[in-house]
């Protein structure tokens, strides 16, 4: 890592602990070993060092991946070491949040891309899974669903939940266009065990369930 004033890394220190977490959600997208990943730093974000950011994404990104324990310094020297392709990028320009981390990963069968915001001094916020447009705080349990834009999928997918004893502590919910694909972001208090993963994908509208840990 390199050398960082006090100041620095009271700056930094939000922005690190979201791209680490940006990093393990990535992990947790894909299915084969990543080849290159790009971090992007958006609007005020764009006037912050780089390399620990980075160094911080790829902390998360190879401890969710390959089950180890890396740290600031053995990430990148691992993504180097497994010829993973490390690239960062920068604007200035802003949408919806004047700071943003953007984690870009390309595997063999496609690329995933996530997105979060700091929120005043301290607060972390996801904002964006693969084009889908969200607003959750990066941490703890969540069940993340891909379902047709239908009526009826909140209320059978807390059904399930509820028969299983399981409390839903929010839910986010984004779509690419009214009637079509959505995105749902279930906060839920604990672990949710396999079989009622495989419950929630008997919903019909629901093409995949996964469980993220943040």
């Amino acid at each position: 890592m390199p050398a960082l004033s006090p100041k620095e890394l009271e700056t930094l220190g939000p922005h690190l602990r979201l791209a680490e977490r940006l990093g393990r959600l990535a992990a947790q997208l894909i299915a084969e070993p990543p080849a290159q990943i790009t971090v992007g730093l958006g609007g005020e974000a764009a006037g912050l060092k780089a390399e620990p950011i980075t160094a911080a994404a790829l902390k998360g990104l190879l401890s969710g991946f390959l089950d180890q324990d890396f740290n600031y310094v053995s990430a990148p020297f691992i993504a180097r070491e497994r010829g993973i392709a490390v690239t960062e990028s920068r604007s200035r320009e802003t949408t919806d949040y004047i700071n943003t981390l953007t984690l870009s990963v390309r595997t063999a069968r496609g690329i995933h891309e996530v997105a979060g915001a700091v929120i005043g001094n301290r607060g972390l916020r996801l904002v964006r899974i693969d084009g889908y447009r969200v607003e959750a705080v990066p941490e703890g349990y969540f069940l993340m669903l891909h379902n047709r834009d239908v009526p009826g999928v909140v209320g059978a997918v807390g059904s399930i939940l509820g028969q299983a004893g399981i409390n839903i502590a929010g839910l986010e919910l984004g779509r690419d266009r009214a009637g079509g694909m959505a995105l749902s972001l279930v906060e839920v208090d604990g672990a949710v065990p396999p079989e009622v993963l495989e419950r929630l994908k008997t919903i019909p509208a629901i093409v995949s369930a996964a469980l993220l840990k943040l």
